[in-house]
């Protein structure tokens, strides 16, 4: 890609974000800035984050994109391109992306993945990770926060006015590496 961007990837947990941004990530030579990671390493010196976390609950806008925001920064001045995984999750962090300098330069895109929550839980509950809240209780409430705070922002207004497609994330990982790659050159093409 010739200029810096800023691919979001959006989906629900378990739907192959992590996969499919590394994988884009080397294809475009971007940064990967996992949310998630992010938050977590923070954790490690703040309990209270820490205990929200594995409860599953969500973190303000304000933390996240304070969070994200140096990361960026710096990206932004070396003119590379991100790949955001985890981010946004709800409308409002839509909102403060399309107004930072990757949505006011018009270099904002969103890929979405699309998985059903049966498709969700059955990953979940076989993956390996050992995440606290890969759990039969913990995979719904996420499935729950999922619909009630990110969910929206794929309705919302807003995204359509940035490049945005709307992925199946069930398909094998391949076939969306491909799917991601194609949607990324038509983009720059402006096909």
């Amino acid at each position: 890609m010739p200029t810096a961007q800023l691919i979001a990837l959006v989906g629900p947990p378990c739907s192959g974000k992590g996969t499919l941004a590394r994988r884009v990530k080397d294809h475009i030579g971007a940064v990967h800035l996992e949310t998630g990671a992010l938050l977590r390493e923070e954790a490690e010196n703040d309990p209270d984050l820490a205990r929200r976390l594995e409860a599953g609950e969500m973190v303000s806008d304000e933390h996240t994109t304070g969070l994200l925001e140096k990361r960026l920064q710096q990206s932004w001045a070396a003119g590379q391109s991100v790949v955001l995984d985890g981010t946004p999750r709800r409308v409002s962090q839509l909102h403060l992306l399309l107004d930072g300098p990757y949505g006011q330069a018009g270099r904002l895109r969103v890929l979405a993945l699309d998985v059903p929550p049966e498709v969700v839980k059955a990953r979940a509950l076989s993956r390996g990770e050992g995440r606290a809240d890969d759990t039969e209780e913990g995979i719904e409430h996420r499935l729950e926060v999922y619909r009630q705070e990110t969910q929206p922002l794929l309705t919302d207004p807003a995204l359509h006015q940035v490049p945005f497609s709307l992925l199946s994330g069930v398909l094998p990982p391949e076939e969306i590496y491909s799917l991601a790659v194609q949607t990324l050159k038509a983009w720059e093409t402006g096909t």
